[in-house]
């Protein structure tokens, strides 16, 4: 089955998870509630069921407009244009396993019983897929550079 083969060749399974802000909620109070409230208690946990790895994404809307002008300068056509979200949480995992035991966890509700507050429960999307890495620190790797 080809998306086994892909698999087998993808060390972790990526998921990252795009969030919007509750109407009313400022960018700071939300950025303040990610890392300060969230994130330490958040860190116990995805180490206790063994996550790889774990970021979150900032997305603030100061950056929008510029980035915008410059992916437009680009030539790229209309539908490339910053994402309008305020947030990206990203899970790197060996199995679906992982994120499973990390959401049915007892503490999990506990770390995460302010996210109604903040975070808008009705607009939140998925990108789920397998990662590869061709650059790491400005080294190439999992592939050989050539010339065009």
């Amino acid at each position: 089955m080809a998306d086994e083969a892909w698999k087998d060749s993808h060390q972790f399974l990526k998921l990252s998870v795009i969030h919007w802000r509750v109407p009313g909620v400022s960018e700071e109070d939300y950025q303040n509630w990610i890392h300060k409230t969230i994130i330490p208690p958040m860190m116990r946990l995805v180490e206790k069921h063994n996550i790889v790895h774990y970021s979150v994404t900032s997305t603030p809307s100061s950056l929008h407009p510029e980035w915008n002008a410059m992916i437009a300068g680009l030539g790229r056509g209309p539908a490339w244009k910053v994402v309008d979200c305020d947030m990206i949480v990203n899970y790197w995992l060996r199995s679906s396993d992982d994120l499973k035991a990390l959401a049915t966890d007892p503490d999990y509700p506990k770390i995460t019983a302010t996210e109604k507050d903040f975070s808008d429960k009705d607009h939140a999307e998925i990108i789920v897929g397998y990662e590869t890495l061709y650059l790491v620190n400005g080294k190439v790797v999992n592939t050989v550079a050539t010339d065009i």
